[in-house]
């Protein structure tokens, strides 16, 4: 589709959050790569030529963008931590191209709605342990807890939207203790 701009979410640091799409790459043969990943020495040893119906199929870049960095230990000290682990600038740069071109933005659920939830969590195991015995509050305490975890990751997984997971799972324990 054709888009005459694209608003991209940033904070008051001019940072974007990246939704990664995956482990790290890999160069090595036959291992899975969330990303395609090509050594530059190939093309450099062997100029593909002008014409680019002789060139291989796996050396084709049409219609592709393409992005050069260092991918070998040793090479650079360029990686860094991600939520799935280590990875090379390029590929982290890779993520976020990928973030903008998908549209598929992280947001922050807003601080209010975080005291809500939070305050709500904290109310609703007040409630149930103030008219259940200990064994029944703990069940029901571990239930809602579940539960909770359920919606966040769902919500994260399917709508990209970021809950706060550790306030109320600390404060409704808190409160049932």
């Amino acid at each position: 589709k054709v888009l005459t701009e694209i608003l991209i979410p940033i904070d008051e640091h001019g940072e974007m959050l990246i939704n990664f799409m995956g482990y790290p790459s890999s160069a090595s043969f036959g291992t899975t790569s969330t990303y395609p990943v090509r050594s530059y020495s190939r093309y450099a040893s062997a100029p593909p030529g002008s014409d680019p119906e002789t060139w291989d199929n796996t050396l084709g870049m049409a219609n592709k963008i393409v992005m050069l960095g260092a991918f070998s230990q040793g090479m650079a000290e360029d990686q860094k931590p991600t939520p799935f682990g280590l990875m090379f600038g390029v590929e982290i740069h890779a993520n976020a191209v990928n973030t903008i071109l998908m549209g598929n933005f992280l947001r922050y659920a807003p601080f209010w709605l975080s005291l809500l939830i939070l305050f709500g969590m904290v109310m609703l195991t007040a409630f149930v342990t103030g008219r259940l015995s200990t064994v029944w509050s703990l069940v029901a305490l571990v239930v809602v807890l579940a539960l909770y975890f359920g919606a966040v990751l769902v919500l994260f997984d399917y709508y990209a939207y970021i809950l706060t997971l550790s306030a109320p799972l600390i404060g409704a324990f808190l409160c049932f203790l």
